[in-house]
């Protein structure tokens, strides 16, 4: 069984970030007998995954095509910085599906620069960590 600690205060004064914990649990009552050692479990001490947050997209030159779009975004502080983005589009139709568009690694922005002009896009970016842990995705329409 694997815990993961998200307490917004931090990690008890014992517990160190980043580290693995084993227990087994062994009841011992006041007459001297106990239990059998229970399942070992494992706490990982790590924190949440930042989220993208403020997602925006903007066209700075409408009038060059192709279009250009930039989308640039924050990241939740006091959590862990991912090691990248995943960025997805889709047309603004219920029929769409979101595809991949690309991955941002150092940066908080990513350049669409292969957006077909006269369509309204739903761009949608979640974080990945190295351990493979993912956020949850945030959307944004753009006309």
């Amino acid at each position: 069984m694997d815990i993961f600690t998200h307490r917004s205060g931090g990690l008890l004064d014992y517990l160190k970030e980043n580290f693995f914990y084993f227990y087994r649990i062994k009841v011992v009552t006041q007459n001297g007998s106990f239990s059998p050692f229970s399942e070992e479990i494992k706490l990982v001490t790590i924190r949440q995954l930042a989220s993208p947050i403020n997602f925006v997209a903007r066209n700075d030159s409408p009038k060059i095509k192709p279009a250009v779009v930039k989308l640039f975004w924050n990241t939740e502080e006091n959590k862990q910085k991912p090691d990248h983005f995943i960025i997805e589009r889709k047309v603004d139709n219920v029929n769409d599906i979101f595809r991949p568009i690309g991955k941002a690694y150092f940066e908080s922005q990513f350049f669409d620069r292969s957006v077909p002009m006269s369509k309204n896009y739903i761009y949608r970016i979640k974080s990945v960590d190295n351990l493979g842990r993912v956020s949850g995705n945030f959307e944004l329409i753009r006309d």
